[in-house]
């Protein structure tokens, strides 16, 4: 919803004190929009329906162990397909890298 109306959150504009805005993407109660959003900015070119299945992993890991933007970056660009990218860290994909479910090493 920030993204898509940044004033009804805030009362001053990052960018009138020279900052950028920045929404947190990388945890449990993520909304698809932010990650698609963050899809746009890497450039990756997935469809809403891969924009939602990279969130359902998001949030299946983020119930596990908490995510940096790293972890998200990955699992996007995976999801575009770029074979250069292996899986997250301390995770492994139940069937394939394009898989929407994920399972821990850890627990």
């Amino acid at each position: 919803a920030i993204l898509k109306n940044p004033a009804t959150y805030e009362i001053l504009r990052p960018e009138d004190f020279g900052l950028t805005r920045h929404v947190a993407f990388a945890h449990r109660l993520t909304g698809w929009n932010a990650i698609k959003s963050r899809a746009d900015e890497l450039a990756v070119g997935l469809s809403d329906d891969q924009i939602k299945a990279v969130t359902h992993q998001i949030k299946l890991l983020a119930d596990a162990k908490p995510l940096d933007v790293e972890d998200v970056d990955t699992l996007l660009r995976q999801a575009a397909g770029d074979p250069s990218k292996s899986p997250t860290p301390d995770c492994e994909p139940a069937e394939s890298p394009r898989s929407a479910d994920f399972v821990m090493n850890d627990l």
